[in-house]
């Protein structure tokens, strides 16, 4: 049995099907008889005209951005600030975002990791396993000359101090469970 197109497949040559409509027998009409039921009375019912005043639609403000794009001024004052302004400071007073902040000082410590490793090879950095079981460099474990340099520059002119870090120790929160655990250790 080969494949047929459907009816519907259209109307160009060679698309046309004919199909065989099944013959339909003719089936017995029973005719009941109808019975008339009294119906209810009909009322009438008024119906007001209501005024209907169009109204516009609510327009919905459009959200502007906060922040201005990067300029090289802004990344000059961030990177002369970083020490001594958190990320939020640095971006009020440049009319950034503190993400943009973030993202500046990630992307040149980004280019000055791989402006090391292409200077001092594959022996730049130790390597380490991530959570994909792929080896990676090992930021934190320089061994190349450049590499060194390049991590001391970062340590010293584009980090944070280590108690402004977020999850540094500085949160009250954290300064709180450290004295409570102080005390327990204390009572032992």
């Amino acid at each position: 049995m080969g494949f047929k197109k459907p009816p519907f497949a259209g109307n160009k040559p060679g698309n046309q099907t004919t199909t065989k409509e099944p013959e339909q027998q003719e089936t017995p009409v029973v005719q009941e008889k109808e019975e008339k039921k009294p119906m209810a009375e009909e009322a009438t019912v008024e119906v007001e005209e209501v005024e209907v005043e169009e109204v516009e639609a609510p327009q919905k403000e459009k959200k502007t951005r906060n922040s201005k794009m990067l300029d090289p001024e802004s990344i000059k004052f961030i990177r002369q600030n970083v020490k001594n302004m958190t990320y939020t400071e640095m971006a009020e007073k440049r009319g950034l975002t503190k993400h943009q902040v973030n993202r500046t000082l990630q992307y040149l410590k980004e280019q000055l990791r791989i402006h090391a490793v292409n200077t001092d090879g594959e022996k730049a950095y130790g390597t380490k396993q991530n959570k994909k079981g792929e080896d990676v460099y090992d930021w934190s474990n320089p061994l190349g000359d450049t590499a060194k340099k390049v991590e001391k520059k970062i340590e010293d002119e584009m980090s944070r101090p280590a108690e402004s870090r977020p999850g540094g120790g500085g949160g009250k929160v954290k300064q709180a469970l450290d004295a409570e655990l102080d005390e327990l250790l204390g009572d032992l």
